[in-house]
């Protein structure tokens, strides 16, 4: 029967290992909603993409933050497997926790695409993806692009 925290269709068994692909996944959705020391951030976001996880990996939710925390901790095995093992990508640099942004002024609306702010975005985003030897969708993708575009 699933317990508390589950997706429906997990049982009490134990589930599979966690491979690398997966670890991947999960690293690419919540590492940036993570503080310095590998805690998730609670936020409806986090919970949100925490629930799609568990129910793709037929896990529990605490299982999902869980792996995430190992992930991001350099003396776990996961870490060592995923930045220096088969994972082979470049450990993360320390960073400071999101603070809150400053109200600032309201700015006439101007076309994104006039401003050529997208366009940097994307050269930034191939040249991050060629120094650290990643596809240029594991840097931001498009719909992160978009999402951020749009506020």
């Amino acid at each position: 029967a699933p317990y508390p925290g589950s997706h429906p269709s997990v049982s009490m068994s134990r589930p599979r290992p966690w491979v690398l692909g997966d670890d991947e996944v999960v690293l690419d959705r919540l590492e940036c909603m993570c503080e310095p020391g590998g805690s998730l951030i609670q936020s409806d976001a986090s919970r949100h993409i925490v629930a799609e996880l568990a129910a793709q990996f037929g896990r529990t939710e605490i299982a999902i933050a869980s792996r995430i925390e190992n992930l991001l901790n350099p003396t776990h095995n996961a870490h060592v497997r995923m930045f220096y093992g088969a994972g082979k990508r470049v450990p993360p640099t320390p960073r400071t926790a999101p603070t809150k942004l400053a109200a600032a002024a309201p700015t006439p609306a101007v076309s994104v695409e006039c401003s050529g702010l997208r366009a940097e975005l994307l050269a930034y985003r191939s040249t991050e993806a060629e120094r650290l030897g990643l596809s240029a969708f594991r840097v931001f993708t498009d719909a992160q692009l978009d999402t951020v575009l749009a506020r």
